[in-house]
């Protein structure tokens, strides 16, 4: 998969389905569906998210980081976080964070993976029913480790 507009391309293993969501609020911009799940009802799946950052600031890595972290801690009453660690994407400094939290009355482990570059950051997440995580876990890492800027 590869966006030119945003400028990076991932790979994923085939099985997987790539999806393109219509422009959002989100900053949505890439989807990957686990073998056999449904677009519309999606419990095992990696997204690409872009957060515009303020112009006018130069936020690091590290106050990403924190800010992240009390907005998953303000969002679900049971966040937990497992796993904290440094990486590199693209071969740029990165951030990835293991946590399990309750959405819609589904408990989900979650592997977020970010990096920041140009005013933008990139957010990889692989979302995962809890049953299901090991299942999937090495081909979401594989996407994630895949992430290039172009």
């Amino acid at each position: 998969y590869e966006n030119r507009e945003f400028g990076f391309s991932i790979t994923y293993p085939s099985g997987w389905i790539a999806e393109e969501p219509e422009p959002n609020e989100l900053g949505m911009v890439a989807g990957f569906l686990a073998p056999g799940e449904d677009i519309d009802n999606a419990q095992n799946y990696v997204t690409l998210q872009i957060e515009e950052l303020p112009a006018n600031q130069d936020i690091k890595l590290e106050q990403y980081t924190n800010s992240v972290l009390q907005n998953l801690e303000g969002s679900y009453s049971d966040f937990q976080l497992l796993a904290e660690g440094d990486m590199l994407l693209s071969d740029q400094p990165a951030q990835v964070l293991a946590y399990s939290a309750t959405i819609d009355q589904i408990p989900y482990q979650i592997l977020l993976a970010y990096t920041i570059k140009d005013k933008r950051a990139y957010i990889v997440t692989f979302y995962a029913l809890t049953d299901s995580y090991m299942q999937y876990e090495n081909d979401a890492k594989e996407i994630i480790n895949s992430f290039e800027f172009l």
